[in-house]
């Protein structure tokens, strides 16, 4: 058996946690042997081995197997349990988390935007995240970013320019609907951009000055279905922005795909949710986030409060939701203010534990919803003959202590 060789190894470091990063040529067939693999599916740690090739993972084996293959270099990962790359199901690329404005100043300058493309890239994919769903900016630069993101990752699904009607919430996600008769055109042009779903503007923004309020409901029944039928008449699937119980009813009645936010969501709106199997992206920590420092500075103790209650009632509707079987996926909303890209992703898993649900299903929210919500279960979401090689490992069992993803390694195989 030939000695490990690991091409490259780099550190990086958040203000809460610590990452190593291997990556590993697999042009020739490599075994890597962990302490264990888990089985998001099963919520079991196999003592299994995995035989990747060509940054596909060629079979899965019993590590007494592994001696079989002697001319086949070994990767000893002992130590290290082992798991699927994370997903994260709602981010805005061209958004940088920390400064709205000058965000929106980055985009018309090319190489400036290009740069902090390329940054924040990387630095998505050193925090574990193996594939991101951008929700959309007007210039599309989530769908450039596809180009950028071809060698190293992550893979990118993203809608380009929102759907949104003129004079309501969204002016940076994509111009406004002035006659329903533009939407057929406006999908079909989003298809040909490279879109491979559609982000739909149901509602505003949660108000942090007045509990409970959101803004105005942006389409009908009659208008939301239509443009849920177009999207699936060319193969797109349908993500909605849905801030309040009445945008999220709204979505779940025309059979979205996914819905986005759901703050203040109903009991009703979860059941049918179930019923229909759509997916919730709950994001939580763009809330969350704003009653901790530095952001809180922006706010009275009055309007902390107010936030606070916000997502404290956002986190017993996500277990009310996973009760009634709702499948809940993990999206950060990355780019929004107060939330950084690839740093925030461990504070949302963090909240959903927060929330009550256990380990498994956490991880289950992280990995294999987010494939099937994504479209990217024949790929990524479980590590299985045929799929992406790149996995995420903890010394520990992160069924039983999540606090083990303060520090992971990442394994790309290339």
């Amino acid at each position: 058996m030939a000695k490990d060789k690991v091409l490259e190894m780099l550190n990086y470091r958040t203000n809460s946690f610590e990452i190593l990063n291997y990556q590993i040529d697999s042009k020739e067939e490599k075994v890597i042997i962990p302490e264990g693999i888990v089985n998001v599916e099963k919520g079991q740690i196999m003592k299994k081995a995995i035989v990747v090739k060509d940054g596909l993972v060629k079979a899965v084996i019993g590590k007494d197997e592994a001696a079989k293959y002697k001319k086949t270099q070994i990767v000893n990962m002992a130590g290290l349990t082992i798991f699927p790359g994370f997903i994260d199901s709602h981010v805005h690329l061209a958004l940088d988390g920390y400064d709205f404005n000058n965000s929106i100043r980055r985009w018309e300058k090319p190489l400036l935007m290009r740069n902090y493309l390329l940054n924040t890239l990387d630095k998505i994919v050193c925090c574990g995240v193996i594939a991101i769903r951008d929700g959309g900016d007007k210039n599309c630069l989530a769908l450039r970013a596809k180009e950028l993101s071809l060698k190293k990752g992550p893979l990118i699904r993203a809608t380009g320019a929102a759907l949104r009607k003129d004079g309501y919430y969204g002016t940076f996600l994509g111009d406004g609907i002035k006659d329903m008769l533009e939407i057929e055109e406006r999908i079909i042009n989003l298809k040909k951009s490279g879109a491979d779903h559609v982000k739909v503007i149901l509602s505003g923004i949660v108000s942090f000055k007045e509990y409970g309020k959101v803004g105005k409901v942006q389409f009908s029944f009659s208008e939301l279905n239509t443009i849920v039928k177009i999207s699936r008449q060319l193969g797109l699937k349908i993500m909605a922005h849905a801030s309040s119980d009445e945008a999220a009813l709204l979505a779940a009645e025309a059979g979205v795909d996914s819905i986005e936010h759901g703050y203040f969501i109903g009991d009703r709106t979860l059941e049918l949710m179930a019923q229909k199997s759509i997916f919730w992206v709950p994001t939580v920590v763009p809330v969350y986030n704003q009653t901790v420092e530095p952001w809180k500075k922006s706010f009275l103790p009055s309007q902390l409060d107010l936030i606070e209650k916000t997502y404290l009632l956002h986190l017993e509707k996500i277990k009310k939701a996973v009760t009634l079987g709702v499948k809940v996926v993990i999206g950060t909303d990355a780019g929004a203010t107060a939330v950084p890209h690839g740093d925030s992703y461990y504070f949302e898993m963090q909240l959903l534990k927060k929330a009550g649900l256990s380990n498994l299903q956490i991880l289950q929210a992280a990995t294999i919803n987010g494939a099937k919500l994504l479209g990217l279960e024949e790929m990524l979401g479980s590590i299985e003959e045929g799929k992406l090689a790149f996995f995420v490992a903890v010394r520990g069992n992160p069924l039983e202590d999540l606090d083990t993803l303060k520090n992971i390694t990442t394994i790309s195989c290339l």
